[in-house]
């Protein structure tokens, strides 16, 4: 049996990045990993913003896992109710900064703008 061990990716982008084998294993590149900006509601009825890559390993970090965020001891993360796609690591977290900056009034109109409400 073959082994394709991979030492040095073709990079296409500075950033983390996944591998991609779409072929022989020396035609393998290295492409910018997307991340996401995302909102989630709290028992208490806060909204809890922050960036990953995988927003349901990043939730199941939050509810009970060792890696979740400070901001949910004493509190219980209910759902993500706003997500938004497309981003590198660099425009994700600026995109984050804005978010934490709105009011909340603003981003209950954000999420609800996603869901076709615009109730806040």
């Amino acid at each position: 049996m073959e082994s394709h061990i991979l030492t040095q990716p073709k990079r296409i982008a500075a950033e983390p990045c996944q591998v991609i084998y779409s072929g022989p294993i020396s035609e393998a590149i290295c492409r910018p990993m997307e991340w996401f900006v995302y909102i989630i509601e709290c028992d208490n009825g806060s909204l809890y913003t922050g960036i990953t890559t995988d927003i349901v390993r990043r939730f199941r970090d939050h509810d009970g896992g060792a890696k979740g965020a400070r901001y949910f001891n004493g509190r219980k993360p209910l759902k993500v109710v706003w997500s938004e796609r497309g981003h590198d690591q660099s425009s994700a977290t600026r995109r984050e900064i804005a978010i934490k900056q709105l009011t909340r009034r603003q981003k209950l109109i954000l999420v609800g703008s996603a869901s076709g409400d615009h109730s806040a």
